[in-house]
C-alpha cells in the first residue's frame, strides 16, 4: 500500500508506479476499515459484502469500486458478472476472502502481477491491513506540511474530513455523515494540520513494529530532485526490479507542484508553529518549519 496524509503527490506516484509492467495500482480503495467495521472477522453473506463495496464513494459520489475495475480495464459489465458469480459459487465468505478476490479481479483485468493500493487514508489503518495481510508491505509518502495542509484546504474531500473532525474517508463514510450537504468546512489550517500529524503519527507508529523490508518513507521532495533514484527505490521495496524503459519514462513523469502563494505559506507556517507536536513530527521527517 501507498498511504500518507495526502496532497503529497502520492497519484502521481500511483500513475507512474502502474507503467511499470509488473505494477497495477489501485486509486484509494477505501473498503477495507468499512467491511471490517460492519462485518468483522468471522464469514458473512457474500451479497451484504457486494452491496457495502459497491456502495463506497468519493466526495463526489461516484463508485469507488466501479473506477478502480475501469482504471484496471474491466468493463462494468465484466464487474457484474464477476460480483453475480462470486456470489452465487461463495454465498458466504469473510472480508479477507472477499478482498482477495476482488484484487484478484483487478489483476486478472490489468495483466499485471502485483497489486499495489495507494489509499493515504490507510495510514490510519495499517495494523488491520497487516491483519488481513501479514507480508503487508508499506509505503508512507510525505511531503512539507506547509504546502500540504494549503492543498488540502483547497480540496473538496479534505474540507469534509476537516468539517467532520475526522482524519480518513473511512471513518466519515462509517459515521453516515460523508455525503451530508449541510456541513462545516472550515478555513482554519490547523484542522487540517491535524489530518496531516494523525495520518503521518500513525503511519510512524505502525513502521517502528515492523521489518525495515516491511515498511519506507518516500518525502515528495526527495522524488522531485532524484525521481530516478526514488522510483528505483520505490520499485524494489515492492519487489520488483526498476525496469529501464519505465524507469525512464516515469523519471520524466515527475513534474514539482507550482509554488506555494506568500501570504498562504505565511499563514500555513503560523499554524504549524503553534502545534508543538506537529512542528516536532515535521522536524523528525527534515521539515523545517517554511514554504518548501
Amino acid at each position: 500500500v501507498i498511504v500518507g496524509p495526502g496532497r503529497v503527490g502520492s497519484t502521481c506516484l500511483a500513475d507512474v508506479v502502474a507503467r511499470h509492467p509488473a505494477f497495477h495500482c489501485l486509486n484509494e480503495s477505501h473498503d477495507a476499515p468499512v467491511l471490517a467495521a460492519r462485518f468483522g472477522d468471522g464469514p458473512v453473506e457474500t451479497k451484504s459484502l457486494i452491496n457495502v463495496w459497491r456502495a463506497i464513494s468519493f466526495a463526489g459520489g461516484a463508485s469507488v469500486g466501479e473506477m478502480n475495475a475501469r482504471r484496471a480495464g474491466a468493463s462494468l459489465t465484466a464487474l457484474e458478472v464477476f460480483l453475480e458469480r462470486v456470489a452465487a459459487s461463495r454465498p458466504m465468505m469473510t472480508v479477507a476472502a472477499f478482498r482477495r478476490l476482488m484484487g484478484g479481479f483487478m489483476l486478472w483485468a490489468s495483466g499485471k502481477k502485483a497489486l499495489i493500493d495507494k489509499t493515504p487514508d490507510y495510514a490510519m489503518h495499517l495494523p488491520l491491513m497487516a491483519k488481513g495481510a501479514p507480508d503487508l508491505r508499506a509505503l508512507l509518502m510525505v511531503r512539507s506540511p506547509v504546502p500540504t495542509i494549503l492543498s488540502m484546504r483547497r480540496h473538496e474531500g479534505y474540507r469534509r474530513l476537516a468539517g467532520l473532525g475526522e482524519a480518513s474517508w473511512p471513518e466519515a463514510l462509517l459515521s453516515g455523515d460523508a455525503c451530508a450537504q449541510d456541513r462545516n468546512e472550515p478555513e482554519d489550517l490547523s484542522f487540517y494540520l491535524e489530518i496531516w500529524r494523525r495520518r503521518v503519527a500513525a503511519a510512524l507508529a505502525f513502521g517502528e513494529e515492523r521489518d525495515p523490508t516491511c515498511f519506507s518513507i518516500l518525502r515528495y521532495e526527495d522524488l522531485v530532485d532524484a525521481p530516478e533514484r526514488e522510483l528505483a527505490r520505490v520499485a524494489r521495496f515492492f519487489g520488483e526490479d526498476a525496469d529501464k524503459p519505465w524507469l525512464a519514462a516515469a523519471s520524466d513523469a515527475v513534474r514539482p507542484a507550482r509554488p506555494v502563494d506568500a501570504g498562504e505559506c505565511a499563514e500555513a507556517i503560523r499554524t504549524l508553529v503553534a502545534s508543538p507536536d506537529a512542528l516536532e513530527l515535521a522536524k523528525s521527517l527534515g521539515y523545517a518549519p517554511t514554504g518548501t
